[in-house]
């Protein structure tokens, strides 16, 4: 036999918190949930099957890990088809991913739990595990327990209740290994911020963040889409933002509109920097900032 490498496979798009089955031609969004769009774009999920089960298919790549500008249907500035969008954020595809590859238990739950208007109408829910069996709780009350086979997920109709959305993954002798959730937050208070990754003061590397919006409780508000006007004090310059693959707000602008609760920024400290603040500010929500110091 001679060995075949496939090198792009799983291209099927998907947007970050569309949590539809629908398109959205207008606004470029494709559905959230893994699926098989046609013949040429089968689901991942379909794709990884066919691969493992193929003893002289010794490998396969992921068309695109991380997406770039380009190769786009309008109003879309990219393809899609990453696991990690154009802005750096981790898509649900990044999880599907690592329950197929990690050595540790994972389990991803989808979509957000934040249907408020909703109540009654089912949705459908995901879960991205390596577990072997999960079982789904809606505000502490089992819904369903399923087996999930290997490459595959496990799928549940729920309908929606204001609350607490839990799965938790089972070992084979029954035991809990790993869980998440989902809850049905408030409306957006604050603006916080996340750093993704740090720079060193070389007036090379950049500083990446995520503004997020949260709720009197502190909880991140997935839906949210304040527009935000990002400043930085101190030894660096603020690069760039960006949070909707349909945006064509150049990228170097310091304002920008988040879209399903998150937006990148990137800063670069300039060479031998001390350190510097990140702040943002909004209409109608309390501002944020973070404090990075070398």
């Amino acid at each position: 036999k001679i060995p075949v490498f496939s090198s792009e496979c799983c291209a099927t798009g998907t947007t970050r918190g569309h949590y539809s089955m629908s398109e959205d031609p207008a606004r470029g969004y494709l559905p959230a949930y893994d699926r098989v769009t046609n013949n040429s774009f089968i689901s991942r999920e379909k794709m990884w099957k066919l691969v493992m089960e193929r003893d002289w298919l010794f490998g396969a790549y992921q068309w695109i890990a991380f997406e770039h500008r380009g190769e786009a249907v309008w109003p879309r500035l990219c393809s899609q088809s990453g696991a990690i969008d154009l802005y750096l954020q981790k898509k649900d595809a990044f999880y599907q991913n690592l329950s197929h590859w990690a050595e540790y238990p994972v389990i991803h739950l989808l979509p957000h739990w934040n249907f408020v208007g909703r109540e009654g109408e089912e949705i459908l829910v995901y879960a991205y595990t390596n577990c072997p069996s999960v079982e789904l709780f809606l505000n502490g009350e089992s819904l369903e327990k399923v087996e999930v086979e290997k490459w595959g997920h496990a799928s549940f109709k729920v309908p929606f209740e204001s609350g607490k959305l839990e799965v938790v993954g089972y070992d084979e002798e029954g035991n809990i290994i790993c869980r998440d959730a989902r809850e049905t937050t408030g409306r957006p208070v604050k603006l916080a911020f996340r750093m993704d990754c740090p720079a060193d003061p070389n007036g090379r590397g950049l500083a990446g963040f995520t503004g997020v919006a949260l709720d009197e409780k502190g909880r991140e508000v997935p839906g949210a889409s304040p527009f935000i006007d990002f400043t930085g004090e101190g030894d660096a310059a603020l690069i760039a933002t960006g949070s909707d693959i349909s945006d064509h707000t150049p990228v170097t602008c310091p304002s920008r509109k988040m879209r399903c609760g998150t937006v990148s920024v990137a800063v670069r400290p300039n060479e031998g920097s001390k350190g510097f603040t990140l702040r943002a500010s909004s209409e109608n929500l309390l501002p944020g900032s973070i404090a990075i110091q070398y």
